[in-house]
């Protein structure tokens, strides 16, 4: 390290340990929420969610701290949100979370363990052998 003057042991310390806590202290992670749909709750304007697909799956601003489920009789919202107010009523839903993909309810992708037995399941070496099998077409009578 070169110094412009005197060096001492507790500048070089000093120097040393802003270096190493910068290398350790990991940047803000920006939550990542479902984002579909729309609701203006000032105007009472909904538009819904058609399915949630993987790519609704986004980053959300820096202001954002929660991720917000709002449901009212079959039509759904997901959103990133600043500040989250949950309400159960009779008819609403809004629920608030803070983890990544966590607003996507019970929606869930198919696991990997199943993506991979499931060629196993369906083929004749799977359990399609155990399966009965009855005829498609009522048999023919004899004459």
């Amino acid at each position: 390290m070169g110094c412009v003057g005197v060096c001492t042991s507790a500048t070089v310390l000093l120097v040393t340990v802003v270096a190493a806590a910068l290398l350790v202290v990991p940047g803000a992670k920006a939550l990542r929420c479902f984002q579909c749909g729309a609701l203006r709750e000032g105007m009472s304007t909904v538009n819904p969610c058609f399915g949630i697909k993987e790519e609704d799956n986004k980053e959300c601003s820096a202001e954002h701290k929660y991720c917000k489920r709002y449901s009212n009789e079959g039509v759904l919202v997901l959103a990133c949100e600043e500040n989250c107010q949950e309400s159960h009523t009779q008819t609403t839903d809004i629920t608030c979370c803070t983890t990544d993909g966590c607003n996507a309810g019970g929606v869930a992708a198919p696991s990997a363990l199943l993506l991979l037995i499931l060629p196993a399941l369906v083929t004749v070496g799977g359990l399609l052998p155990l399966l009965p099998i009855r005829p498609l077409l009522p048999p023919i009578p004899a004459r």
